[in-house]
C-alpha cells in the first residue's frame, strides 16, 4: 500500500485548461478593514474614486498574506498591503508590485474558517480515533478576515501561466465573438447584454455590423451584428494538459493513465482506491473522474443525474489567414477559430455516440456536415477548404448543466469535481484551484455553495 505523500488522492481524467485571475485574494489577520472598501457578506461594490486631497496612505495592514492572483507575486507570501489614493501596493521581502487605484473594478471583504496547521492538520485531526476529530475541529479552527479585490490587469490576465507551469500552452488572447445572422438574433443579443448589465457584469459588448466586420472582415455582409468579450483567448489543449501534468509530476505527485481507479472505501480514517496492482491511501480523495466520476459518487451513495455526452471537433486544410478571434454563433451551433499555421478548428456543439466502457465514440458525419456547410455559409474564403480529420471527446453533463464542486455531503474526506457540461477546459484550473483552498482551509471565499453534490439530495444523512 502506497500513502499519499501529499495527503490526498485526485481520481481525475486529467483534463486541465487555462484560466483568466482577475482576483487578488489578500489574507490578513487583524480587523483593521478600511471603510471605503468594506462590503458585508462579500458582495462585490465598486471602489469609490478618490480626490488628489485624499491621504497618502488610506489604510495598511502589516500582516497581510498574498494568496493568488497579484502580478509579480508569488502565492502564499507574507508582506505589508497599502491602499492609498493612487494604488494598492503589496510588498514583501523579495518583491513588491502595485495596482493603480483607477484599475481596481470591485472589492469585498470577509472572513473564512481556516484550519491551523492547513493539510498537516486535516491529517492530524483525521488520525484521532472514536469520533475525536470533530472535539478537534473546535478548537483547530479560526477564522481570518478576507479581502478580495477585482481589477483589470493591463497585462493580460493569462500572463501568469507561463510562470505557473513553465509553458505558454499556446495561449493568444484575442477576444471572442458571437454573430447575429439576422435582425431577431441581434434583438436577442441585446438583450442578454443588458441582463448582464444589470447584474454588474460588463466583459460583454453589444457590437454593430460595421464594428463586428472590423473584428471580424471575412463574416457575411448580411450579419447585423453581435456581442464581443475581448478578453476571451484560447489555448492549446493538449499542450495545456500535458504542461500541468509536467508540472505536478516535477512537484511530486504520481501520476497514473490507462489504469482504472477501482475498489474505493474508506478504512482506518484512510481513502484506500486499487490502481491496477497498487493501493494508494490518503485522508483525501477527489472525485474528478469526469465522464466516470458520476459511476464514483453512485457507489459512494451519493448518486448525480449526469449523463456522458461526446461533443465533436474537426480539423480543415489551410487557408489564408482570415480571423483571429474565437467565433460562435447565437442562432446555430458553431464555434471556431484559426490557428497561425492556417487551418480552422471548427466545433459548436454536435454530439457523437460515446461509448463509455470502452472510452470510444462514433462520429456523426451529418452533424459534422451540417457544421462544415455552416462555416462555409458565413466565411466565403472557407468554401476551398476540407476537412482534414474529426473526433471526439467524452463528457460528463449534469441535468442542470453546472458542474459539482464541494465536499461530500455523505462522507468526511471526500470531495467531487466533475461534471463540467463541456466547460471543463475553461473552468478546470479555476476550479481546481478553489479545491485547494477547500481542501488545505476547509473553506473558500469563492461562492460555490450552490454547485454542492447536495443540491440532487440536500437530506442526506453524513457517516
Amino acid at each position: 500500500m502506497r500513502l499519499s505523500k501529499f495527503g490526498f488522492i485526485f481520481v481525475s481524467t486529467l483534463s486541465w485548461s487555462l484560466f483568466r485571475s482577475e482576483l487578488i485574494h489578500s489574507q490578513t489577520t487583524n480587523s483593521q478593514a478600511p471603510d471605503q472598501a468594506s462590503v458585508q457578506n462579500s458582495v462585490p461594490s465598486p471602489l469609490p474614486a478618490q480626490d488628489s486631497s485624499a491621504r497618502t496612505s488610506t489604510w495598511q495592514s502589516k500582516d497581510a498574506k498574498h494568496v493568488f492572483g497579484f502580478p509579480d507575486i508569488k502565492a502564499n507570501k507574507k508582506g505589508t498591503l497599502v491602499l492609498s489614493a493612487d494604488s494598492l501596493t503589496f510588498t514583501g521581502k523579495s518583491a513588491n508590485t502595485s495596482i493603480e487605484r483607477h484599475s481596481i473594478t470591485a472589492v469585498s471583504a470577509g472572513d473564512e474558517r481556516v484550519e491551523l496547521w492547513g493539510l498537516t492538520g486535516r491529517i492530524l485531526r483525521s488520525a484521532i480515533p472514536y469520533n475525536g476529530s470533530m472535539a478537534a475541529s473546535a478548537v483547530m479552527h479560526h477564522r481570518i478576515d478576507m479581502l478580495t479585490v477585482e481589477f483589470r490587469d493591463k497585462k493580460g490576465g493569462f500572463k501568469r501561466i507561463e510562470e505557473l507551469l513553465d509553458d505558454a500552452c499556446g495561449f493568444e488572447s484575442h477576444g471572442q465573438v458571437l454573430v447575429a445572422e439576422n435582425d431577431a438574433e441581434f434583438d436577442a443579443c441585446r438583450v442578454r447584454v443588458a441582463e448582464l448589465n444589470a447584474l454588474g457584469f460588463t466583459h460583454e459588448e453589444l457590437i454593430d455590423g460595421p464594428e463586428l466586420r472590423r473584428l471580424v472582415p471575412a463574416v457575411a455582409e448580411s450579419c447585423p451584428g453581435g456581442v464581443v468579450s475581448r478578453r476571451d483567448g484560447a489555448a492549446d489543449p493538449a499542450r495545456t494538459t500535458t504542461a500541468f501534468r509536467r508540472k505536478a509530476e516535477a512537484l511530486g505527485a504520481t501520476v497514473r493513465e490507462g489504469v482504472a481507479a477501482t475498489n474505493i472505501r474508506k478504512q482506518d480514517g484512510l481513502w484506500h482506491v486499487d490502481v491496477g496492482a497498487d493501493i494508494y491511501a490518503a485522508p483525501v480523495l477527489v472525485n474528478a473522474a469526469g465522464a466516470w466520476a458520476g459511476r464514483i459518487a453512485a457507489a459512494l451513495g451519493e448518486p448525480v443525474p449526469v449523463e456522458t455526452v461526446a461533443p465533436m471537433l474537426m480539423i480543415t486544410s489551410r487557408v489564408p489567414h482570415f480571423i483571429d478571434p474565437v467565433v460562435i454563433l447565437r442562432g446555430r451551433k458553431l464555434s471556431f477559430k484559426q490557428f497561425a499555421n492556417g487551418t480552422v478548428l471548427i466545433g459548436g456543439g454536435h454530439l457523437a455516440t460515446p461509448d463509455q466502457d470502452r472510452n470510444e465514440t462514433v462520429l456523426d458525419w451529418r452533424s459534422l456536415a451540417i457544421s462544415a456547410r455552416t462555416v462555409f455559409e458565413l466565411f466565403p474564403v472557407m468554401r476551398s477548404a476540407t476537412i482534414v480529420r474529426a473526433w471526439a471527446g467524452i463528457e460528463a453533463r449534469t441535468r442542470d448543466e453546472l458542474p459539482v464542486l464541494g465536499p461530500s455531503a455523505r462522507h468526511d474526506g471526500l470531495y467531487h469535481q466533475f461534471g463540467f457540461s463541456l466547460h471543463g477546459f475553461q473552468l478546470g484550473p479555476a476550479a481546481g484551484a478553489v479545491m485547494t483552498e477547500l481542501i488545505v482551509n476547509g473553506g473558500t471565499q469563492t461562492r460555490v455553495g450552490d454547485l454542492g453534490i447536495d443540491r440532487f439530495h440536500p437530506s442526506t444523512p453524513k457517516i
